[in-house]
């Protein structure tokens, strides 16, 4: 099992240290692929082997890991979607209707926790917060990546604290993903949400894609996205989402 869990995640060995956008993205992409791929065989052919091993307990080890790898893939392919409709000036969200801050929370917390690996997940929510509009699945994709992200450079038993607080504004509500694991350099901060951009870790896993998308859906919702980190002190990626009543002034508005 710790073979197949280092195999699973294991980096290519001359990736390059930061930048990977280009022709060169697509062999990167397709390294990442194959990571998940094979790593996921593994699990179904150790699972139909059927060895004692797995009568002992060991089987929830490789079904957990085959549920990552899965999630991992299926990630890898909607960035790739929607990296292609930003590029095209085609990225929409389709807001519903209001939603409470702490339910997209709830939700986001508890799919993590299928991939959280040992970190410490905590929900903080501010009381009081009004609703926002929000495209649910999208949302949930922003936080499944700042959370992902926070996992990564978290190390074991470190903490990862999911929340929201008032905005600036009472149209506003900030939602944040802080991690208290390896931090980074203000010139990584500058350029950390362009397209094919990774730190300088050659050890993470990744296509540089999801903070880009990110930025993609929290714009396109009217909000914005921001980064504070320190080296060796841990980061806090921050959003905003205008709330419900806001969004209904604006309509009116445009009446």
């Amino acid at each position: 099992m710790t073979k197949l869990l280092q195999f699973r995640r294991a980096d290519s060995p001359d990736a390059p240290c930061a930048d990977r956008r280009g022709p060169n993205m697509l062999d990167f992409i397709a390294h990442d692929l194959m990571n998940d791929l094979g790593a996921a065989q593994m699990c179904l052919a150790a699972l139909e082997a059927n060895e004692p091993a797995l009568r002992l307990g060991a089987s929830a080890d490789f079904l957990r890991v085959l549920q990552q790898s899965l999630t991992h893939m299926e990630q890898f392919v909607a960035d790739l979607r929607d990296s292609r409709q930003m590029e095209l000036d085609r990225f929409v969200v389709s807001p519903t209707a209001a939603v409470s801050p702490a339910a997209l929370l709830s939700a986001a917390v508890g799919a993590a926790k299928r991939y959280a690996d040992g970190r410490n997940l905590v929900l903080v929510c501010a009381p009081g917060l009004p609703p926002v509009r929000a495209d649910q699945p999208r949302v949930q994709r922003v936080f499944a990546n700042l959370i992902g992200n926070a996992v990564k450079f978290t190390d074991f038993q470190g903490t990862i604290s999911v929340g929201a607080r008032p905005g600036k504004t009472p149209d506003e509500v900030i939602f944040f993903v802080r991690d208290d694991g390896e931090g980074m350099t203000d010139a990584d901060q500058r350029r950390i949400f362009e397209p094919g951009w990774r730190t300088c870790d050659s050890g993470r896993r990744g296509t540089g894609l999801g903070l880009m998308i990110c930025r993609g859906i929290v714009e396109a919702h009217g909000g914005q996205i921001s980064v504070t980190s320190r080296p060796k002190l841990g980061s806090t990626f921050a959003f905003t989402l205008p709330s419900a009543a806001a969004i209904q002034q604006t309509d009116r508005a445009a009446e």
